[in-house]
């Protein structure tokens, strides 16, 4: 899935049909004009909506060998920004460690680490995180459209692709075993 794909459907959901065929055509945006400025704010939609899938509901896992002679291990020098340590390894056995706000420390020169990531911030043009296809398209588009509205000052817009945009939450999850959960109860 693109994200290129996802912020044209979220502009079909937001009304803007014009920004929508103009990027499904193909079409460049004059730079710091009103259709670029509206792209751009779409993509800072999408990466929010990432960001809070992968924080909050559909956690992105993966692991990193790492050494470090000082037993410090920096965030920064993990291959993807982690979110959540799950464990850390030495040898195939659970190592002491320890988590401070810059880095993990742990007695082990040599470990390997379980975490789950923040994605990175994408351009028009990348793929997004998430491969499954239950996390459709629309998910993405119901959340990007909500901010949009959000940004624009369209309030009734907003809470209406919100509440869509949970109630797709709540589906997606009760789609994926690893994930099940009862729905939390909404107030109307």
């Amino acid at each position: 899935m693109k994200v290129k794909d996802v912020i044209i459907r979220a502009f079909r959901l937001a009304g803007r049909e014009d920004l929508s065929a103009a990027l499904t055509g193909g079409e460049s945006f004059e730079e710091g004009g009103e259709a670029a400025h509206a792209v751009n704010a779409m993509l800072y939609c999408y990466n929010a909506v990432e960001d809070e899938l992968a924080r909050n509901y559909f956690p992105l896992p993966s692991s990193a060998e790492l050494s470090s002679s000082s037993g410090k291990y920096y965030y920064r020098t993990f291959p993807k920004t982690p979110v959540r340590i799950k464990s850390v390894t030495e040898n195939g056995s659970p190592a002491q460690y320890g988590l401070f706000p810059e880095y993990l420390a742990s007695e082990s020169r040599k470990i390997c680490v379980e975490y789950d990531y923040s994605p990175d911030k994408k351009t028009i043009d990348d793929d997004c995180e998430y491969g499954d296809p239950k996390m459709g398209e629309a998910l993405f588009a119901l959340g990007c459209a909500a901010e949009y509205c959000l940004i624009n000052g369209e309030m009734q817009a907003s809470e209406s692709w919100e509440c869509r945009y949970r109630e797709e939450i709540d589906a997606a999850r009760a789609r994926m075993p690893r994930y099940a959960y009862m729905p939390p109860r909404r107030w109307v």
